[in-house]
């Protein structure tokens, strides 16, 4: 198994919505939702100047600076609002390069990035040139350290053919900096982990770069049973990892092993600096999941109770019970339809902490167009916000019925 991201990637961060018409935690009320676009922003950001590739690679000594210019060219046939960042840079597992998110605080070698942060309108055909510095502190010891511009979408946009999600899409380099001198360099490896998915599981070996040298480390991957009878054996060949980065071996295990004990060999060597790290007959379970006595996260009473003659407005109640870890960020957001047509998705809650116990919400609702003759419906949508990605974690029909009459 192979995994080695270099240049720029296109990745797409999914917003759950409700459905037409429906528009989860919007910041502001709409009577109905934008339509997809017919065709997606195409755009790419690379490095000008004499490089090898499309991403950067240079060698700076501690204490010094270096000058450099990214381009972020419109490939497309639409208009895009771009927004553009320096991120830390990841090892997924693996390895290879990814980047992380805006909200990340800089690390590492991305705190030496003298790179502008900017939300900009992209024409077809365009190419806005990016003039930055990077300075290497003094005193950083010799190794090859990594980090990451980024362009993206400015705003989640919606995906052609369909109006249930939303997408971000998003451009990367790595920026790698080598810092000239005598290199340490090894590493460590972790106890194994596995975890259930669909249909499989995923094990996963951590590994730490101890040294200041990339390494790309190569090997076997070998699962016994406790008697050491092998049930699955993997060629490991990982990207990059970066010294003091962390990444993980990963394989997918079938589903339909049997349950029970296993034992886990790896054996890894970097060729290029000879450092290498075994783990042997370390113990896994598979074990079939317990079913919880409780739901981790309920909603104990939704209503919604129209207010005069005629009304004049409807007095909205919630408690939600969250039986797990807190949600630092979730929206709640009541979906209202009349006649069976969406009218708007009214946010009752923005960017709300949710920690583990019950939360009550209470709140006038008033229709933006004013309450009109039909039936009214609601509906209860919560959602969990994390980065560019919001995730619906329950969504509750209120049995309440509000009816205007002529």
């Amino acid at each position: 198994m192979r995994v080695l991201l270099r240049g720029w990637m296109v990745m797409a961060m999914l917003a759950c919505a409700m459905g037409p018409g429906a528009a989860i935690g919007a910041a502001e009320r709409e009577s109905e939702a934008s339509p997809p676009p017919t065709e997606l922003p195409r755009f790419s950001i690379s490095a000008l100047g004499d490089h090898d590739d499309q991403w950067f690679e240079v060698t700076i000594e501690a204490g010094e600076t270096a000058n450099l210019t990214a381009a972020i060219r419109n490939a497309g046939d639409v208009e895009a609002t771009l927004r553009t960042f320096a991120a830390n840079a990841v090892n997924p597992p693996n390895g290879g390069f990814a980047a992380a998110t805006e909200v990340e605080a800089p690390a590492g070698a991305a705190r030496w990035l003298g790179y502008p942060t900017e939300t900009f309108d992209s024409q077809p055909g365009d190419e806005r040139q990016i003039d930055f510095t990077v300075s290497v502190p003094s005193g950083t010891p010799p190794g090859e350290y990594v980090a990451a511009l980024v362009v993206q979408t400015a705003e989640p946009i919606g995906i052609p053919g369909t109006e249930t999600f939303n997408q971000i899409i998003r451009g990367t380099i790595s920026v790698e900096i080598t810092v000239p001198g005598k290199m340490t360099s090894g590493f460590d490896l972790g106890a194994p982990v596995i975890s259930p998915a669909a249909d499989w599981w995923t094990l996963d070996v951590p590994i730490a770069n101890t040294g200041t040298a990339r390494i790309r480390p190569q090997g076997e991957l070998v699962v016994t049973t406790t008697d050491g009878e092998a049930v699955s054996t993997s060629d490991v060949e990982m990207g990059s990892v970066y010294g003091g980065n962390t990444s993980s071996v990963r394989i997918n295990l079938p589903g339909q092993l049997p349950f029970g004990d296993y034992l886990v060999s790896l054996n890894l060597t970097d060729e290029a600096t000879g450092a290498s790290a075994s783990l042997d007959a370390a113990p896994i379970t598979l074990a079939e999941l317990e079913v919880a006595e409780e739901p981790v996260f309920v909603v104990d009473q939704a209503a919604v109770t129209p207010n005069g003659e005629p009304v004049q407005y409807a007095a909205v109640a919630a408690t939600i019970t969250n039986n797990g870890a807190d949600i630092p960020t979730a929206n709640v957001t009541l979906v209202v339809r009349r006649d069976g047509e969406d009218v708007e998705s009214y946010p009752l809650g923005r960017n709300q902490a949710l920690p583990r116990g019950s939360t009550d919400f209470t709140q006038r609702y008033i229709p933006v167009d004013g309450w009109r003759e039909g039936a009214y419906t609601f509906r209860l949508v919560i959602s969990a916000v994390s980065g560019g990605t919001e995730t619906m974690l329950i969504t509750i029909e209120i049995a309440d019925e509000i009816v205007v009459a002529p």
